[in-house]
Formats: C-alpha cells, structure tokens, sequence
C-alpha cells in the first residue's frame, strides 16, 4: 500500500481551522509555514501527526505526517514538507 503524501498547503489550512492560529508562507519555493500563535502538541496530535523525537542541537520536539513534519522552536510551530527538502 502506498503512503499518503499530503499537500502542504491543505496541512497548513487544516492547522488554521483546527486551532484557529494563523499559518504564515515564510518560504514560497521550499514550502514553509510558521505559526503566528501558540499551537500545542496536542494540536498536532489531534491532527494525526506523530512524535518522532528530537532535533539534534537544541532538542527541538519533531512531530510527522507522512512527509509533512513539524518541529517547534522554542513555541514557534515551523511546517514543512519534506519531499522539497531532498
């Protein structure tokens, strides 16, 4: 079966509806999306996105849908969709 690659945009929108924080393109041509309010992970969550660790540095959490990842610096959500970081 293959896995589900979900658009970004859509993600970002869902994100928007479900929490009622706006979503930010800070990124046009590698999507990214920031957070412009505070998103928990339980937000994420709830979403369908699952904790896959931490990033290597600053211990950031990391969160996954499929290709769509979303880690939190500091409070800050950043979006991203990682078949446009290959």
């Amino acid at each position: 079966m293959a896995e589900i690659k979900y658009d970004i945009d859509s993600i970002a929108t869902q994100i928007e509806t479900a929490t009622g924080i706006k979503m930010k393109l800070v990124n046009e041509f590698d999507p990214e999306y920031i957070a412009l309010g505070q998103i928990t992970e339980d937000d994420l969550v709830d979403l369908g996105f699952e904790f896959s660790g931490y990033s290597s540095y600053v211990k950031c959490p990391i969160y996954k849908l499929n290709n769509i990842e979303a880690i939190f610096d500091d409070t800050i959500l950043h979006l991203y969709d990682l078949r446009s970081c290959i």
